[in-house]
């Protein structure tokens, strides 16, 4: 399980002592299991409410729901025609997957 989430770790854990481990610890189950269980806390402590990109219309409507004020009428305006048809024309046309070499010296370089 940790290993399917360990790309949100850090960002929901913060910038706080217990979640700057030297990078050789965050592959290691105890030091990762630590930073969940901060992550956690701070999900139910500093968010309303957390959205998911893959299930953006799912999050629309929860944020309709739980925060009027804000988002009344968001999913109708993201179904709107206009915005699809912007949705579409901004697609990547003909996106190629990168190979794995390239994204493995990509993730240890720069981009780390």
């Amino acid at each position: 399980m940790l290993a399917s989430i360990g790309r949100y770790i850090e960002f929901f854990c913060g910038n706080g002592p217990d979640c700057q481990l030297p990078q050789l610890a965050r592959d290691d189950d105890v030091y990762k299991s630590k930073m969940v269980e901060i992550a956690k806390k701070r999900m139910l402590d500093d968010y309303f409410v957390v959205g998911v990109l893959e299930q953006f219309e799912d999050s629309l409507s929860v944020f309709e729901k739980l925060l009027p004020r804000y988002y009344r009428g968001a999913l109708e305006v993201y179904e709107s025609k206009m915005i699809q048809t912007t949705r579409n024309q901004t697609k990547s046309i003909g996106k190629r997957t990168l190979p794995d070499e390239i994204a493995n010296k990509l993730r240890s370089g720069a981009l780390k």
